[in-house]
């Protein structure tokens, strides 16, 4: 759920409930820099993101950590494409990359109830 918090920007509370029962909330922040692309930040996207939106979808770039062994970690970017199916469910792509090869593709569909 996107909140306004100012003109430009807006606050989003995204809140995923998985098959299991559990459930992941993150806060992320928005600014509108122009018509159909916006900033976002988040504590787990360490340089934010730019997203650019469309009539069918949005897709961002960004990038991550993850723990490989023990306390080491490595960054991977992430290119991130979600399409709109119908009003209530979109398919979401995930390609990881590090150094510039890519290390896996993640496939999702996700549905609101």
């Amino acid at each position: 759920m996107a909140v306004p918090d100012g003109p430009r920007d807006v606050v989003v509370n995204d809140t995923q409930t998985f098959p299991n029962g559990k459930v992941w909330e993150r806060t992320m922040r928005g600014e509108l820099l122009e018509p159909g692309r916006w900033r976002m930040t988040a504590d787990d996207m360490p340089g934010g993101a730019l997203i650019t939106v469309g009539s069918d979808g949005y897709t961002f770039t960004y990038r991550i950590w993850v723990p490989l062994l023990g306390p080491l970690k490595v960054p991977l970017r992430c290119h991130d494409e979600v399409r709109f199916s119908d009003e209530a469910t979109l398919l979401d792509t995930i390609e990881f990359r590090f150094l510039g090869i890519r290390v896996g593709t993640l496939t999702m569909q996700l549905r609101r109830d």
